[in-house]
């Protein structure tokens, strides 16, 4: 590897391959956990299934957190709009956007 970064037009790469172990109902457990968590939501059981996150006190930073989480663990793009109408029933489905 010394000797190919020593020449003038070398190109070396690599990666890590991620592998993915968490099943389904792993995710959608995690995800929950993860707002639940970021919210300071205590009971996860008593909460409205079609209370959106708005619903529940949402704050732009809030907001913030969870679509790190969304993008960063998920690999989901969302915007803090998307995120706000986001309900707790569909968080749970696994995130059906429909």
């Amino acid at each position: 590897m010394d000797r190919a970064m020593q020449t003038a037009h070398s190109v070396v790469g690599s990666f890590i391959r991620v592998e993915d172990s968490m099943d389904n109902l792993q995710l959608k457990i995690s995800l929950l956990d993860h707002v639940c968590n970021i919210m300071g939501i205590k009971e996860k059981a008593k909460l409205d299934p079609k209370a959106t996150l708005g619903d529940l006190g949402l704050d732009s930073m809030m907001a913030a957190e969870i679509g790190n989480v969304f993008e960063n663990e998920f690999h989901m793009a969302m915007t803090p709009q998307e995120i706000r109408r986001f309900t707790i029933e569909k968080i749970s489905e696994g995130f059906s956007t429909s």
